[in-house]
Parts: C-alpha cells; structure tokens; sequence
C-alpha cells in the first residue's frame, strides 16, 4: 500500500508540473501585469495544434514540430493583446470579457475546424519505466516533465530578476506611471510578456498533448482553470 501511495505521489509531482508550466505563463500576465487574460487556455490549445500542423505537412520531426508549435502559440498570445487587451487598459473588467471572448472565438474555431475530433499527437519517445524502489515504477517523461517545469521556473526567475526586459516587466507591475517616467515603452513590455506567456502556453499544450497522446478544442479550458 505504501509503495502504491508513492507512486500515486510521484504521478502527481509530474502532473504539477505540467500545471505549473500553464500557472507560470498566465502569472506572468496576471501576475506583473494585472491583466486576466482569460484566453490563456485557448492559447494553449492553439499550440497544442500548431504542433500538429507540421505533421499534416508530411514532415515528421516532433522537435520541429514543437518550435512550431510554440511559435503560433506566441502568436496568438501577441494577437490577443492587440485586439483584446490593448484597446481597453485600464478597464479592468472590460479586459477580462474580451479575453473570455477570445478564447470562445478560438475554441469553436478550432472546432469547426477539425469538427469536434480529438486528434492523436504522436510522443518524442516511447516512455520506458523504471523500478526504483519496492514495485514504485517511474517513467522517464515523467522524471522529464519535472526537470523542464523546474527549468522554466528557474528561467523565468533569472529573466525577471536579472535582465533589463524582466525588470521592466516588474516596474510595470508596481506602477505604470512610475514606469513611464523612467522612460520605460509600456506597449513594448506588455507585448513582450504577451509574447513571452504565449510562448509558455504553447510549450504546456505539447506537452500536455504529448502526456496523453491527443489533444481536442476545449483542452485548454479545465488546464487554464488549474493553472
């Protein structure tokens, strides 16, 4: 029984990582921006079919296929701000509706699109199971999902902390008028951490579609809920 609860323990270590990865990407808008871009889970999505785009290309490279994948993720995250969000700063409420509408927009595009049908996404690798102790069994993705959020955590720390970008993000944050008086581009900063958040949705939706081999048009909404 105690070996059972371990691995019980462990699986949820690797799911929170994946959950962590989607919290750091909508932290970093809501967070240091105070902006509740509730399309985040949409722009997870998107990425997670983005990812397959390269597949229904003919080309079967799952890295690449993931670049690409992230790639339209940040895209959609810069097109949500421009149309979504940057037309109504400063009101608070107004922003976080045209964000749900976004995302609506998005979820049954991609519905229409690939009328409702989960589609299979194929793995990096087959996960190979270990026994590390008693009959406690962990897979290398695993052990992979971890490591990645650990880095992505860490990264982002050392881009807020330690670059001229990610403190400007975090000026923003305190005070947009302070910001402005130290010459800081408020568009600029918003546009990066746009970028930077859609990016970490796109990179949360491949793995997400890669844990569990498919992906469909509302994933992101409950993954978006959890982050």
């Amino acid at each position: 029984m105690s070996a059972y609860l371990a691995e019980l323990v462990f699986i949820g270590i690797a799911t929170g990582a994946l959950y962590a990865i989607v919290a750091i990407g909508f932290n970093l808008v809501f967070g240091t921006m105070n902006v509740l871009n509730l399309a985040h889970g949409a722009t997870l999505m998107v990425g997670s079919y983005g990812l397959l785009l390269v597949y229904y290309m003919g080309i079967d490279n799952f890295w690449l296929a993931a670049g690409t994948g992230i790639f339209v993720a940040m895209v959609t995250g810069l097109a949500i701000e421009r149309a979504a969000v940057r037309p109504l700063r400063g009101h608070w409420w107004n922003t976080k509706v045209a964000t749900l509408g976004a995302a609506v927009f998005l979820e049954n595009l991609v519905h229409v699109l690939t009328n409702g049908h989960a589609q299979n996404v194929p793995r990096p690798f087959d996960p190979t199971y270990y026994r590390v102790a008693w009959t406690i069994e962990i897979s290398d993705f695993q052990v992979f999902l971890i490591a990645l959020s650990v880095g992505v955590m860490l990264g982002m720390v050392w881009f807020l902390t330690r670059t001229r970008w990610g403190r400007a993000i975090r000026v923003l944050a305190q005070s947009p008028d302070i910001a402005k008086c130290v010459g800081i581009n408020i568009d600029r900063v918003t546009v990066l951490g746009f970028a930077v958040s859609g990016a970490l949705a796109g990179l949360a939706g491949i793995l997400n579609a890669a844990t569990f081999g498919s992906t469909y048009p509302f994933v992101g909404t409950l993954l978006g809920l959890k982050g």
